[in-house]
């Protein structure tokens, strides 16, 4: 039996089958039966013309034992059609697809969620990344550049203190010659000093017969007039500084005998007044070998009491 109804050349919808054993639409049958111009209670079969009842008694009417005897000339009939169980196969394994890829779908969204967050925390901690690093190289910038100031800085330091050492260098050597020739006056007033008291005193040893014929020997030269002169004027006599040869002679054994210098904090500036003490003060600001200590000078080892 074929799955199409006769009548509407289709598949069955509700089908229903008659006494002569053909099956139809219910509705098509119900069509064919209620044609116009059909109004008894019997119609014939649409293919083979078999006649069949289309009114069924009412089975209240009846008694009971005869309702098993009455069968409806028009029954539902319930089978399986071919196209319909391949459509119904392909839809459940149509279904079993979708379902399945429903389920991939959700773990595909799944995946895409957890890969979005990830995605969104790597592009977050890029970015901080990048905020440290820039920052980072704006701070390396700035140490650099304090670096180079310090450094320019330190250059400009180093600067001012070699020209300071060049100023206290020629400071030095001025007092340095200073202070050598004010002793090798000290030693000049000494030693002459000390010549004319000793050429006094032998003058005062001698007889004064022979003193006076010394005199008379010797007549009015200027032999005879030096020791009186020596002795009344020694005191003012000027002091003469030694000839220029000397002098460097003197220098250059200084340089060669002398301590390098030695920076202090500078002392208490004294009175002008006293000039022994400001050369002192000035030696102690600019020491090599002298140096002051309570009001007393050292000159290349020889100890000078403070004048005044």
């Amino acid at each position: 039996m074929s799955g199409e109804c006769s009548i509407c050349l289709t598949a069955f919808k509700d089908p229903v089958s008659i006494p002569c054993g053909h099956v139809y639409c219910t509705k098509c049958l119900a069509d064919h039966v209620n044609a116009p111009g059909n109004n008894d209670l019997r119609s014939t079969c649409p293919t083979c013309r078999r006649p069949f009842n289309t009114v069924t008694p009412d089975l209240t009417y009846l008694h009971k034992k005869y309702h098993e005897y009455v069968v409806p000339s028009v029954r539902r009939i319930y089978f399986d059609n071919p196209a319909q169980v391949d459509v119904k196969m392909k839809l459940a394994v149509a279904e079993a697809k979708i379902k399945k890829l429903q389920k991939e779908q959700e773990v595909l969204m799944r995946q895409c969620e957890r890969h979005i967050a990830a995605a969104g925390a790597h592009a977050a901690g890029e970015q901080q990344a990048k905020l440290k690093a820039d920052n980072l190289a704006e701070r390396l910038s700035n140490i650099e550049r304090e670096h180079k100031n310090e450094k320019l800085g330190a250059v400009l330091n180093l600067m001012n203190i070699e020209e300071q050492r060049d100023v206290l260098n020629t400071k030095y050597q001025k007092l340095k010659q200073r202070v050598h020739d004010l002793e090798m006056n000290s030693r000049l007033n000494d030693s002459m000093v000390s010549t004319s008291s000793s050429h006094g005193q032998r003058l005062h040893k001698m007889p004064s017969s022979l003193r006076i014929d010394t005199s008379m020997s010797a007549g009015p030269s200027r032999h005879a007039e030096a020791p009186a002169v020596a002795s009344n004027s020694s005191a003012s006599r000027p002091i003469r500084p030694l000839p220029r040869a000397a002098r460097e002679k003197v220098r250059a054994q200084a340089r060669r005998i002398s301590p390098p210098p030695i920076f202090r904090e500078p002392a208490k500036r004294p009175r002008l007044s006293e000039p022994l003490v400001a050369v002192g003060w000035a030696l102690q600001e600019e020491p090599d070998d002298a140096s002051l200590w309570n009001g007393h000078y050292s000159l290349r080892g020889r100890r000078i009491s403070r004048a005044g």
